[in-house]
């Protein structure tokens, strides 16, 4: 099943009246159980990419459709009820709020989507705290982020992406600053979620060994996204 569909999306930036090509002509399409992994230097346009993707930015020209449904010109309220129904951003600063603790970050998306917040509370927290479990987390439920390791604040980032049971997982650098062998944590849970679920993950990074563990790989260089990464220079740590 086709989960995301973009046909010659283009994104422009009109900065100081010097026009800017973001994004440049990409047609590009995401299955139900696809692992993605797209890589390129910075400012390639992986997060403008991520961004159109997920219904954060409209694309200057071209058309996305998400879950069957045309998205490029729809009302940002529209955009926002897509956004909470059915993507969950996982961040590449995490973004976790300081004053709540690892249960309340990850319920905090519930309670601002209108479909799981007709659920009882309750029910939101039984389902963060299974969350946590999943992903070896349970004895760290009532700390707050700065109580975590980077790596546990990581998966926390991923539970608060599913609270929502969203159809497309969207992950900016989900290993950056953490040691390969939690890097292979985090990536391994990725790649279950889309293995085990008929969710897509997508997952942007620097680094070479994460990108190749994903089942499709992509490459982005200034703004053109192409299959062939032979020639890419990535990091390895």
């Amino acid at each position: 099943m086709k989960l995301v569909n973009l046909v010659k999306v283009t994104k422009i930036y009109d900065r100081n009246s010097h026009k800017v090509v973001a994004i440049d002509d990409i047609s590009f399409s995401i299955q139900a159980g696809d692992f993605i992994s797209i890589v390129g230097p910075s400012g390639s346009g992986k997060t403008t990419l991520l961004s159109i993707i997920g219904c954060l930015l409209k694309p200057t020209t071209g058309t996305v459709e998400i879950d069957g449904q045309s998205v490029s010109k729809l009302s940002f309220t529209k955009l926002a009820e897509i956004r909470s129904n059915k993507v969950g951003f996982v961040f590449q600063g995490m973004q976790l709020i300081s004053t709540l603790n690892a249960v309340e970050n990850i319920i905090l998306p519930g309670l601002l989507s209108k479909r799981s917040s007709r659920k009882p509370f309750k029910h939101l927290v039984s389902k963060a705290k299974a969350l946590l479990d999943n992903f070896d987390l349970s004895h760290r439920a009532n700390h707050l982020p700065f109580q975590l390791s980077i790596g546990e604040c990581r998966r926390v980032a991923i539970a608060r992406a599913l609270i929502n049971e969203p159809l497309l997982i969207l992950a900016d650098e989900p290993t950056a600053g953490l040691d390969s062998q939690r890097a292979a944590a985090i990536v391994g849970k990725l790649r279950e979620l889309s293995r085990n679920s008929s969710r897509a993950v997508v997952m942007v990074t620097h680094n070479s060994w994460v990108a190749n563990q994903a089942d499709k790989q992509f490459v982005l260089i200034k703004g053109e996204l192409s299959d062939e990464l032979s020639n890419l220079s990535l990091s390895q740590a």
